[in-house]
C-alpha cells in the first residue's frame, strides 16, 4: 500500500523474482485484471491475477499487478474503470517507484491484461501521449479495445461507430511498437483488427489460445448456473503448453530487440570537462504534462554515461537532476527517429543547445 492510500482500498501486488537484487534491472509486467465475474470465476481483484506470473517467473522478471481507482481515488473497482486519468496517475507514479528501488527496468515495461484487462491494454495503456509513452509493448489476452459494442457509457452508450473511431485512435499510439494479441477464438478478433488496419500500427502478433487443451478439464471453472466449464480465463498460462512457450519467446525477443523503439546515450561533464557521476536523466515526450513523473529515466555512471533505452520515436525532452532530485538548469530537445548520442555539459550556459547530438539521425535543439 502506498503512502497517502493507508485508508483507502487501494493497493498493488507487487512479486519479486527469485534472487532478487536491487543493484541489477528487470523487466517489469504491468498486470490489469478481468471484470468481478462471478460466473465466470473472475473476481476482479488484484491479489486475484495470475496472467503474467508464469511469464514472470520464466523470464525472471518483476510482475506488479495495478488497481483501477474509483472516481474519488479510495476504491479500487472490480468491474469497468472507475477514474481511468486517476488509474494511470497511480500505475506511473508507482512504476517509477518501482524503477528506482526495486530494480525495474524503465526501458523493459510492458502492460498485460486479460478480459476487462485485454480492453484496458489500449483504453488505458494508449489512452493518450503520457500514457503511452510509459511502454515497451503490450500483451491482451481475450477482448482488444473496441473489438465489440458495449452498452455502457464509456463505450459511447452503444454507439460502435463513435466507439471503435476513438479506439483505433488509442491504437495509433503503439507507434510501431510490439503488441502479443492473444484470444482463444481469434479469428474475429483478427478480423477486426486487419478491417481496422490497427496490424499496420505495430508489430502486432496475433495467438490463437486453445484453452480446453491447455488446462485438464477437471481444472476448469465450472459456472455454478448452468454446470459450463469455462475457459474464458486468465490462468492458462500457468500450464506448461506449445502456445505458453511461444509467449515467453515473444516477450524475450521484445525484451532483447525493443521493436518500434529508439535510444539516446552520451555523457554529462562538467566545467571543467569531468564526467559526472549520479546525475539523473530523464526524458519525456514534448507538450506532454508528465506532472513531475517521468518513467523514463536512468542515473550516470562513474564515466558521466547514460543510456535511456526504449524511447519512442518522435519529439522529446532531456532533462537532467541532481542527486537531491532538484532539477538542473539544462535540458535539450530531439526530434528521435533513430539511435541518437545526446551529450550535455554542465558549463553550457543556454537552456537549450544542439552541440551535444552526434550524427546517429535524430535532431536535437
Amino acid at each position: 500500500v502506498p503512502d497517502g492510500y493507508a485508508a483507502t482500498n487501494i493497493y498493488h501486488s507487487l512479486y519479486l523474482p527469485e534472487g532478487h537484487r536491487t543493484d541489477k534491472q528487470y523487466p517489469v509486467l504491468v498486470e490489469y485484471t478481468g471484470n468481478h465475474a462471478p460466473n465466470l470465476g473472475s473476481t476482479g481483484r488484484v491479489k486475484d491475477a495470475s496472467l503474467g506470473y508464469a511469464t514472470a517467473r520464466a523470464l525472471g522478471a518483476i510482475w506488479v499487478v495495478m488497481p483501477y481507482l474509483s472516481e474519488d481515488g479510495r476504491v479500487s473497482e472490480i468491474k469497468w474503470w472507475g477514474s481511468e486519468t486517476k488509474t494511470m496517475d497511480y500505475c506511473a507514479r508507482q512504476l517509477r517507484d518501482i524503477c528506482m528501488h526495486y530494480g525495474g527496468d524503465p526501458s523493459a515495461l510492458i502492460m498485460i491484461g486479460f478480459s476487462r484487462g485485454a480492453i484496458a491494454v489500449n483504453r488505458l495503456g494508449l489512452n493518450d501521449e503520457r500514457a503511452a509513452d510509459i511502454w515497451l509493448a503490450f500483451h491482451s489476452h481475450d477482448h482488444f479495445d473496441g473489438q465489440f459494442r458495449w452498452s455502457a457509457p464509456w463505450a459511447n452508450n452503444g454507439d460502435y461507430k463513435a466507439y471503435r473511431a476513438e479506439a483505433l485512435e488509442r491504437a495509433q499510439r503503439y507507434w510501431g511498437r510490439a503488441a502479443l494479441v492473444c484470444g482463444e477464438k481469434i479469428d474475429s478478433l483478427a478480423n477486426y483488427l486487419w478491417a481496422m488496419q490497427i496490424n499496420k500500427l505495430g508489430e502486432l502478433r496475433v495467438l490463437s489460445v486453445p484453452v480446453a487443451q491447455i488446462i485438464p478439464p477437471e481444472e476448469l471453472f465450472i459456472n455454478p448456473a448452468n454446470g459450463e466449464k469455462i475457459t474464458h480465463t486468465d490462468k492458462w498460462m500457468n500450464y506448461d503448453s506449445p502456445t505458453a512457450d511461444q509467449v515467453v519467446q515473444w516477450y524475450k525477443d521484445v525484451i532483447r530487440n525493443k521493436p518500434g523503439t529508439c535510444c539516446i546515450r552520451g555523457t554529462v561533464t562538467g566545467r571543467n570537462g569531468r564526467p559526472m557521476k549520479g546525475i539523473l536523466v530523464e526524458s519525456g515526450r514534448t507538450g506532454v504534462n508528465y506532472k513531475g513523473i517521468y518513467t523514463h529515466f536512468c542515473v550516470t555512471d562513474s564515466k558521466g554515461v547514460y543510456k535511456l533505452d526504449g524511447l519512442t520515436k518522435g519529439e522529446r525532452m532531456v532533462m537532467l537532476k541532481d542527486k537531491s532530485g532538484s532539477e538542473l538548469a539544462q535540458w535539450k530537445k530531439v526530434d528521435l527517429q533513430f539511435d541518437t548520442e545526446l551529450n550535455f555539459s554542465l558549463g553550457e550556459s543556454s537552456s537549450c543547445c544542439s552541440s551535444g547530438l552526434g550524427g546517429s539521425g535524430g535532431k536535437a535543439q
